[in-house]
């Protein structure tokens, strides 16, 4: 079983219940467009630190050179406070203000940068193949990372090699421990 294949299945078993209430019937599903940052929800100290006085945002850790966020304007250090019209405390407010929209969409995105609140306009991109969401945060299964793929490959020819070199080694102490065949 695909490692990806694993984690659905208990996503499913844990999951059900959080998707369930976020009105999602899979606790994983495909993403299809994406703003090019990666996000973490913000606390009120950080918030007051930062100068931002919406009630909730998330701080942009990350922006994807070239991506959507980038090209729109925004830069790591950033706290998100609105997508479109959807208020934004963490990468799943990010995620249920973007599922609907098509990649190439404008979204207008909220954000505070020293302690400034400023908007900018965002074209949507086509999310990454294989990206997933599982409950409120994105993934990428196993499958869809080559270098990781490419790792779990080799570690299984090595492990095929072993267990084909202790075959070999107990057909040759079966051999040895075989008695005798009888000459008649």
């Amino acid at each position: 079983m695909k490692a990806w294949m694993l984690l659905a299945a208990l996503g499913a078993a844990l999951g059900a219940p959080a998707a369930a209430r976020a009105g999602h019937s899979l606790p994983i599903h495909p993403v299809s467009t994406e703003l090019g940052v990666r996000v973490i929800a913000t606390t009120d100290q950080l918030r007051t630190a930062l100068g931002v006085t919406a009630p909730a945002g998330a701080l942009v850790l990350e922006v994807e050179p070239e991506g959507p966020a980038a090209k729109g304007g925004l830069k790591a250090g950033d706290v998100v406070t609105r997508v479109g019209d959807e208020a934004v405390g963490d990468a799943g407010d990010i995620l249920d203000a973007i599922a609907s929209r098509k990649p190439g969409s404008e979204v207008p995105v909220e954000y505070v940068r020293s302690a400034e609140t400023q908007v900018a306009t965002v074209t949507l991109a086509p999310a990454r193949p294989g990206l997933l969401r599982f409950g409120r945060s994105p993934f990428q299964p196993l499958s869809a990372q080559p270098r990781m793929e490419r790792e779990l490959k080799d570690l299984q020819e090595r492990f095929q090699r072993r267990l084909e070199d202790l075959d070999a080694r107990l057909r040759q102490l079966e051999k040895r421990n075989d008695p005798p065949a009888a000459h008649l």
